[in-house]
């Protein structure tokens, strides 16, 4: 027992198992008087979950063998006599200053071209683009690297950046609905309003993971402004010529990325992306195991709105690249998207759970009407205002867009619905507060 642990449901009674049954004696006997709500008997240590929230097959292409695999199969070699310094964005914050190598590819000229996807706001579908792309890349990946980009999330979170990173992250979704953008935002002014150090950590956590997912889900560009400097900064190689449709224009029309470099350095915050939901994840279920209730409510709170959203991209992200192998002749369409599809329904198990670990540890009758509607706690004190103003905020969102909600919450893990993850995970979590009685 001490190896296995006791399931969720004696934890939140404060026993220990009867037993190392699964499920347990006590479990059973629950379910036979239609006692055991909300979640089954699970004996799982949270920290686990991140291996279906960041599956194998949506990860792979961002480990270091990998992407060294590919550099020997489609790189001849690299000029090293003279780097150059490209400004990199992701369409958020301040750009990444990198010195890259341009490169000699293999006769496939594989490396010089990248398929970059954008959402059709007119057909709400999910369209891709081949685009050129300069041969530059880093010499190698190296792991003292890692500061640098810690010191870049936290330019990231600095509140000159925050005032409009919710609008920013769901700038496609705000075309038809802006219930997810005004979420993100209200997290970003309680994060920056809040004197509770603890709460303030803690969404430090929420945010550096969603900064994390916004980047792995777009492509690293060169600054608009600096592009031509760095086109004619390549010296050995001529621009891939790639027929260009007459309907690019806009925001689309350029977008020009090192393909290279793009992979090379999202391999340094693919390695963020699991370290922080390891500790997200880790954090839970201290918390969960945790007997305070009241004073962890609103982190938790957070913490589950933010792995809502971040789980609804990577959701998004597996359909994206299911279709990349696809084109690529990589997989069978058939397999590409049972792939993606097992590998998002099991996101959903898994959010299932935690969903309802979070109501096995938070109902309270007791609480009778507090700051977030009925059976949630009451946040008294000045310390508390940003607190109680974030959630009449999302409150009111919830009652606005309750209809918007529960179209979304129906949408199921299909390719064509894939621009309907966006609040999916977000509404099964939030509706059922709307549920709750006095």
């Amino acid at each position: 027992m001490r190896t296995l642990g006791a399931c969720w449901h004696c934890v939140f009674q404060r026993d220990g198992c009867p037993d190392d049954g699964n499920p347990c004696k006590r479990c059973v006997d629950k379910a036979k008087r239609g006692q055991l709500r909300y979640i089954p008997c699970n004996r799982d240590k949270l920290v686990i979950l991140v291996h279906d929230f960041l599956p194998p097959s949506m990860t792979d292409m961002h480990q270091k063998q990998t992407i060294e695999d590919y550099v020997k199969a489609n790189i001849v070699h690299f000029y090293q006599d003279k780097p150059v310094k490209v400004e990199l964005t992701s369409g958020y914050g301040p750009p990444m200053i990198w010195d890259l190598y341009e490169f000699k590819p293999t006769d496939t000229g594989e490396p010089l071209r990248q398929l970059q996807y954008f959402q059709n706001p007119d057909t709400r579908l999910v369209e891709s683009r081949m685009k050129r792309s300069p041969p530059l890349g880093l010499l190698k990946l190296e792991t003292g690297d890692d500061d640098r980009f810690d010191e870049y999330l936290q330019r990231l979170l600095n509140p000159i950046n925050l005032w409009d990173f919710g609008w920013t992250c769901f700038e496609e979704e705000t075309q038809i609905n802006t219930f997810q953008a005004a979420l993100l935002q209200a997290i970003c002014t309680l994060y920056t309003e809040t004197q509770d150090i603890d709460l303030k950590s803690v969404l430090e956590k929420v945010l550096r993971m969603m900064l994390v997912t916004y980047i792995m889900a777009h492509t690293l560009t060169i600054s608009e402004d600096t592009v031509d400097n760095v086109e004619r900064a390549v010296r050995h190689s001529r621009p891939l010529a790639l027929p260009q449709p007459r309907s690019v224009s806009g925001p689309h029309a350029r977008h020009i990325s090192p393909r290279l470099a793009n992979r090379q350095l999202k391999f340094f915050f693919s390695l963020k992306r699991n370290k922080i939901c390891e500790d997200i994840l880790n954090w839970l279920q201290q918390t969960f195991h945790n007997s305070g209730k009241e004073e962890t409510w609103l982190a938790s709170f957070c913490t589950m709105l933010g792995l809502a959203m971040a789980l609804e991209e990577f959701q998004r992200t597996l359909w994206i690249q299911a279709d990349a192998k696809i084109r690529k002749g990589e997989k069978s369409a058939a397999v590409a998207e049972e792939e993606a599809s097992n590998a998002c329904g099991r996101i959903d198990v898994r959010f299932d759970l935690l969903v309802g670990l979070f109501q096995c540890k938070y109902r309270r009758k007791g609480w009778t009407y507090g700051s977030f509607g009925p059976q949630t706690p009451q946040l008294n004190g000045e310390e508390n205002a940003p607190g109680r103003k974030f959630l009449a905020e999302v409150h009111g969102l919830l009652l606005d867009e309750r209809q918007h909600l529960e179209s979304r919450r129906q949408y199921p893990l299909e390719k064509q619905y894939q621009c309907f993850c966006t609040t999916r995970l977000v509404a099964r979590f939030l509706l059922p507060f709307l549920g709750l009685s006095t």
